[in-house]
């Protein structure tokens, strides 16, 4: 049996999903870009390489964590909009808190790095 809510929550929580895939594929390739741009350019400066890589790590990093938010938000949309068994509640369950154990680390590292 479908709900009503139903036909608009997939095209939505499906929406959240892509932005998500989008982040995080698009951070990475920007990510391999710039650290091989760092290790044919900067090669002598080994300290300026150092500062470009870190700042490469954060910069990488930020967009993992709002493709991960993104992910959760879709994640919710669905728990939220249908209707599940037990089984089904567990699972997203640890999906969602691992998604939010990784998402908070990230941002924390990504806090410690700037001071």
């Amino acid at each position: 049996m479908d709900f009503p809510l139903t036909q608009f929550v997939d095209p939505l929580s499906f929406l959240f999903d892509v932005a998500g895939i989008v982040l995080v594929a698009l951070g990475g390739i920007l990510a391999v870009y710039e650290w091989v741009r760092v290790q044919v350019v900067d090669i002598k400066d080994r300290e300026k390489r150092k500062n470009q890589i870190q700042d490469l790590r954060i910069h990488f990093s930020q967009k993992i964590v709002l493709g991960l938010e993104f992910f959760l938000a879709a994640d919710i949309i669905r728990l939220i909009a249908t209707p599940s068994d037990t089984e089904t509640l567990i699972r997203v369950g640890v999906v969602i808190t691992i998604r939010t154990i990784v998402a908070y680390f990230l941002s924390k590292e990504i806090r410690e790095s700037r001071v």
